[in-house]
């Protein structure tokens, strides 16, 4: 099990963190950013969406309100804040 954590969002204004079943790849604190920081070193719009898209929400054991703790813990200690934030990686699509 681990714990995934959605930031505050336009699409998610209150986020979400969630308990969930995952592979033995993925860290225990993962979120849609800290998935960015991995792959790419940086946060951007069509990372997160991507991230979020590929999250697979028959994984997810329990929603929980938003834990900006396990936020950190997935992002190395780093509250990411990015410009391109303004809007919802989803208002972009249809």
């Amino acid at each position: 099990m681990g714990v995934y954590t959605i930031q505050p969002m336009g699409a998610l204004p209150e986020g979400r963190t969630m308990i969930v079943w995952r592979d033995f790849n993925n860290p225990i604190f993962d979120s849609p950013d800290a998935t960015c920081l991995r792959m790419y070193d940086e946060l951007t719009l069509y990372c997160r969406a991507a991230a979020i898209a590929a999250f697979d929400p028959d994984n997810i054991i329990i929603r929980l309100p938003y834990q900006k703790w396990a936020y950190r813990i997935s992002t190395g200690g780093r509250a990411v804040r990015s410009r391109v934030y303004k809007q919802s990686p989803f208002s972009m699509i249809g």
